[in-house]
């Protein structure tokens, strides 16, 4: 009798997608460490019939209520980066870094920290300049006070980044834009 659980051995991307978009709590969060190992290793292949749909599920644990879904979601996201070229990923990019700023204002710092993470991820994968076009008008007028308040510690950071590689950073009237 085969077990259909999502932390069986794994063969390719697909086996994750019915896991992916269930709304069950308790499935999302059994399938995410077999997906974790699965994205982390180098050599499982990253097809998908739809690959889109997958991300797309993914986002939506992003946004769900449950802080350790969105947190896993966030790291899945991550590790997807790191292996898709920016070429595949550049359809989402719009609504991986909204979603993403909201989850700076999460009550939960590890949520925060993986949002954080995320963005500078995207930042290393596209332009400092692109993200950031994407995120100022998302965060800095936000209402939320906590967005405001990680926008500018996410800020900091990146350009602390910057200084770290020696890249020019320009400043234009309305706000800070990295090259």
């Amino acid at each position: 009798m085969a077990d259909s659980s999502p932390t069986t051995e794994n063969k390719k991307l697909d086996d994750f997608y019915q896991s992916i978009l269930s709304k069950e709590p308790t499935v999302r969060l059994e399938c995410f460490s077999a997906l974790e190992n699965y994205l982390s290793d180098v050599n499982t292949s990253l097809e998908c019939e739809d690959l889109t749909g997958f991300i797309t599920g993914l986002f939506k644990w992003i946004e769900g209520s449950n802080f350790r879904i969105a947190y896993n979601g966030l790291r899945a996201v991550e590790l997807l980066i790191d292996r898709l070229n920016s070429y595949e990923f550049e359809c989402l990019l719009d609504n991986v870094v909204t979603i993403t700023v909201d989850r700076l204002g999460d009550a939960k710092d590890q949520v925060r920290e993986a949002a954080s993470n995320l963005l500078i991820k995207l930042m290393t994968t596209f332009t400092p300049r692109r993200i950031w076009d994407l995120i100022q008008p998302l965060s800095f007028d936000h209402k939320q006070f906590r967005i405001k308040e990680e926008s500018q510690l996410l800020l900091i950071r990146s350009l602390n980044d910057k200084k770290k590689r020696n890249q020019t950073i320009v400043f234009y009237m309305n706000g800070p834009i990295l090259l």
